[in-house]
């Protein structure tokens, strides 16, 4: 999905064969995210868990793992700092629409539906 010409919000699932999805789950491995600083507390729509935001080589990277039930949903967005704040908001409006639709269905954002 792509909100302006320089940035990009993606956004993939995945569900988990036995259980659901625990707040370790979405903490491992850890060790390959340092470089993304501190996460935070996160919750969009039906999902709840963690989010980093960091700049790399001049580009703001947002990225959140997000849990709901056996389904892990992961989203990136990247865009320059100067994009990323004037989109802040619409980014925020479209993981608010975030659902966890059924048992056999990880995710759907309505905006990307066909």
């Amino acid at each position: 999905m792509t909100l302006s010409d320089e940035s990009a919000l993606q956004a993939s699932s995945a569900r988990k064969q036995h259980g659901n999805v625990t707040d370790e789950d979405l903490l491992y491995p850890a060790q390959e995210r340092e470089p993304w600083g501190q996460c935070v507390t996160s919750e969009y729509g039906d999902f709840k868990g963690i989010g980093y935001e960091y700049i790399d080589n001049g580009v703001l990277w947002r990225r959140w793992f997000l849990r709901n039930g056996s389904v892990l949903l992961y989203v990136t967005y990247n865009a320059p700092p100067a994009v990323a704040v004037k989109e802040r908001g619409a980014v925020q409006r479209v993981l608010a629409t975030a659902r966890a639709e059924s048992t056999s269905e990880a995710l759907y954002l309505p905006n990307d539906r066909s």
